[in-house]
């Protein structure tokens, strides 16, 4: 019995440096797991900075004028660093616009699939137009600007084909407010759909950009801005029967 306990004992024995080298392994992948998940929040931290840095000189100086040396410059960082986070210029392009693409293509279907008549439809599409562009002026500035580099750029297809999403929803809009006696029955869609657009989209710009003359005339409201528009736009487009009507402010889309 004697002989027993003591083999017992000594079992025990060895078995505790065993134990105890689990318990630093185990210590030391949490510390590796800790360490690392602190990496990976530094470099996401990092990767936002350059995206940031990058769409507000796309929007300001152009896509083509802008090197990724300009980009390192203005995020304090050597140019080499860069391509730790983006493989190329076109791939940190994709990470400013990709967003902003598919939240207005999916909020424009939308609102032309909801169930109220279209001239509500059309007072919500306008306000999306400028709210978007108010929210997130930097990406879409850079879908305008940048609209012929984006159609003839390899990679970027999904840019077009949420434009064609986009015109196609404007375009059963009218079409349904033409057949309901709402807007103008010898309406031009393709002209009228580009011209609101272009009209929208020079608006924005204005507005974020060059309001010098607010000293003279007063500040605008994004309120205001959306009004006028509305007025301007219903104004040239509704049935001359229904000219005098009040135009909807509030979209219910």
């Amino acid at each position: 019995m004697g002989k027993m306990t003591k083999v017992k004992a000594s079992k025990r024995l060895r078995a505790k440096p065993v134990s105890l080298a689990r318990e630093t392994a185990v210590a030391r992948r949490g510390r590796s797991s800790r360490g690392s998940k602190v990496q990976e929040s530094e470099v996401a931290s990092r990767r936002h900075e350059i995206v940031q840095i990058a769409a507000r000189l796309f929007a300001e100086c152009g896509f083509g004028a802008t090197t990724i040396r300009v980009i390192a410059d203005e995020a304090h960082i050597l140019s080499g660093s860069i391509y730790h986070h983006f493989d190329t210029k076109d791939e940190i392009l994709h990470e400013v616009i990709r967003d902003a693409v598919t939240f207005l293509r999916d909020s424009t279907t939308q609102i032309s699939k909801s169930e109220c008549d279209a001239e509500r439809k059309l007072v919500a599409l306008i306000r999306l137009s400028l709210d978007v562009h108010a929210r997130d002026h930097q990406a879409y500035s850079i879908l305008y600007n940048e609209r012929r580099l984006l159609r003839q750029r390899d990679g970027f297809e999904y840019v077009a084909q949420a434009k064609g999403d986009m015109y196609r929803a404007w375009q059963a809009v009218l079409q349904d407010g033409v057949a309901a006696g709402l807007f103008k029955p010898n309406l031009d869609l393709f002209l009228t759909i580009s011209t609101i657009n272009r009209m929208l989209n020079t608006c924005a710009d204005w507005f974020h950009h060059d309001r010098i003359y607010e000293h003279r005339i007063g500040p605008f409201s994004l309120d205001k801005v959306v009004a006028f528009n509305l007025d301007f736009i219903l104004g040239a487009i509704r049935h001359p029967k229904r000219i005098s009507q009040p135009i909807p402010r509030q979209d219910s889309a």
